[in-house]
C-alpha cells in the first residue's frame, strides 16, 4: 500500500508532464530594419554596407559581388514574416539594391 502511494503520484506527474509542449517562435537570418534599409544607398563600399546591415546571411563564393540579407520570423501557429535585401557590387561599391519588403502571412 505504501508503494502504491508513492508510485501513483509519480505516474500521474509523468503523464501530465508530457501534455504541454512548448514550441518557441523561430527567427532566422538578418533582422531587416526599415530605417537601416533606407540608409542603404548606391556608391557605398563593402565596409559601409557591412557596418550598416551586418554580415550578409548569404555570401556566395560563386557570386562574390552579391550579398543577400534574408529574414524569416515564424510565430508558431500564427504567422510568418519574411523579407529580403540583395546588394550587388561593382568595383567594390554598391551598384544595385533589390528590396523585397517584409510580408506577413497568416498560418491557418
Amino acid at each position: 500500500m505504501v508503494k502504491l502511494r508513492i508510485v501513483l503520484p509519480c505516474i500521474a506527474t509523468l503523464a501530465f508532464a508530457g501534455c504541454s509542449v512548448h514550441r518557441p517562435d523561430i527567427q532566422q537570418g538578418n533582422v531587416l530594419e526599415p530605417a537601416k534599409i533606407e540608409k542603404l544607398t548606391l556608391g557605398m563600399d563593402r565596409n559601409q554596407v557591412r557596418f550598416l546591415m551586418g554580415t550578409p546571411l548569404i555570401n556566395d563564393v560563386f557570386h562574390p559581388n552579391r550579398w543577400d540579407y534574408v529574414y524569416r520570423y515564424e510565430v508558431v501557429d500564427q504567422s510568418v514574416e519574411t523579407g529580403r535585401v540583395t546588394v550587388v557590387f561593382e568595383n567594390d561599391t554598391v551598384a544595385k539594391i533589390e528590396k523585397i519588403p517584409l510580408t506577413v502571412d497568416k498560418i491557418d
